[in-house]
């Protein structure tokens, strides 16, 4: 049943209707469509939030620094570094595994063929999980030390890069785990799935409130 505690969004209606029909078809095709304005969604923020675009352009390296990577203030430090640390890589991968058999109900064949890329990509993803822990730790560092020079600028460079390819390895509604689940995995658990993670994501409050931050780090002009 829809979940009326959030704001509706048509393709997430979309895929409650798929749902309550039992329309796999349609709901293949819902998730096909709510991949494409995903990746939109994701190349507008990024060049008008805070990973590339003017604001990369008009602060000093230790300002930068400052905004993704200050302990408790920046956008990527309001975690400890220690968050993204990786007890077992092999925990992690069978992990993901067990839970993506559970949430898409893969059948043991499905679930053998979806293995290689899996293992594939959540051994990437924890290959970069430490990598962004250790980047926030060398920034803490620079800042620490009064540091404004290309020297942590390559530090956020560093952060920057890891955190990209974090995402693109973790996410299953982003390609590449997307493009084998969508063939693989039934399309009603996949939607279903979706719908529990979506629906709270795309809350309008919590959208708003990212995009009322993000303006905090814009010039505008005084209201007279």
């Amino acid at each position: 049943m829809k979940d009326t505690s959030t704001t509706e969004w048509p393709l997430l209606d979309r895929l409650d209707e798929a749902i309550e029909k039992g329309d796999a078809e349609e709901a293949k095709a819902a998730l096909l469509q709510a991949r494409t304005h995903l990746l939109v969604w994701e190349y507008v923020r990024q060049t008008r939030w805070y990973d590339t675009g003017p604001i990369a352009e008009i602060l000093s390296p230790r300002q930068i620094a400052v905004l993704w990577g200050k302990p408790g203030y920046g956008i990527f430090a309001r975690m400890d570094p220690d968050h993204w640390q990786v007890e077992s890589k092999e925990k992690a991968i069978l992990k993901a595994i067990g839970k993506l058999t559970e949430d898409m109900e893969l059948t043991p064949e499905k679930t053998r063929a979806i293995t290689p890329l899996i293992r594939e990509h959540e051994g990437l993803e924890c290959d970069y999980r430490i990598k962004i822990g250790q980047s926030l730790r060398d920034i803490a560092t620079l800042l620490a030390e009064g540091n404004d020079s290309t020297e942590i600028f390559d530090a956020v460079r560093r952060l920057h890069f890891s955190h990209e390819m974090f995402l693109y390895h973790q996410s299953t509604y982003n390609t590449p785990r997307f493009s084998a689940l969508i063939e693989i995995a039934p399309s009603i658990p996949f939607a279903r799935t979706y719908l529990r993670v979506r629906r709270n994501e795309y809350n309008e409050s919590r959208i708003m409130g990212q995009y009322e931050e993000a303006l905090t780090f814009y010039w505008r002009p005084k209201k007279n």
